[in-house]
C-alpha cells in the first residue's frame, strides 16, 4: 500500500457524523450490542464501496507512473462534483426543528435491525477523504510480488 494513503485513511476514520451517532448510542439501552451492530453496518457499507472503487480504478488502467494526466483529470472531475454538491447544499435552507433526525432516532429507539439500517444510511455515501485514499491505492501500480496469487 502506498505511504500517501495512510494519512488520508486516518483522516477518513474521523467521520464526524459516525462519531456523533456512536456517542448517542452509548446512552441507549443495550449500548454495547447497538454499538457493535452499528459498526458492523458501517463496515458492511465501506468495505464493498472501497473494493469497488479500487478495482474500478485498476480496471480503467490508471496508475501513478504512466497515466499522470488521466489521474489528475479524475481528481479534477471528483473535485468539481464535490464543489457543485457543496454549493447545492449551501443554498438549501433546512427547516429548523428540535427533534433528532430520523436516522439518529431510529438508531437510539429502534432495535438492532434499526441500528444496522441507520449505519448503512450514514455510511452508504463515503466521505471525500475516504475516496481520496481509495484513489491513491487504486491508482498505484503494484508489482507482481504485491499482487495476490491467482
Amino acid at each position: 500500500m502506498p505511504v500517501q494513503a495512510i494519512p488520508l485513511a486516518l483522516a477518513a476514520s474521523l467521520y464526524p457524523l459516525g462519531i456523533a451517532a456512536l456517542l448517542l448510542l452509548t446512552e441507549a439501552v443495550r449500548a454495547r450490542s447497538k454499538v457493535a451492530v452499528f459498526l458492523a453496518g458501517a463496515v458492511a457499507c465501506t468495505l464493498p464501496i472501497g473494493f469497488l472503487v479500487v478495482f474500478a480504478l485498476h480496471g480503467i488502467g490508471l496508475d501513478q507512473d504512466s497515466k499522470r494526466s488521466a489521474s489528475f483529470g479524475l481528481r479534477l472531475a471528483i473535485g468539481v462534483v464535490l464543489l457543485v454538491a457543496a454549493l447545492v447544499i449551501a443554498r438549501w435552507s433546512p427547516k429548523p426543528h428540535n427533534k433528532p433526525s430520523h436516522v439518529i432516532r431510529l438508531a437510539r429507539e429502534g432495535g438492532l435491525i434499526g441500528v444496522f439500517v441507520a449505519a448503512v444510511a450514514l455510511y452508504v455515501l463515503p466521505s471525500p477523504v475516504y475516496l481520496a485514499a481509495l484513489e491513491v491505492v487504486g491508482s498505484t501500480k503494484l508489482d507482481t510480488a504485491a499482487r495476490p496469487a491467482g
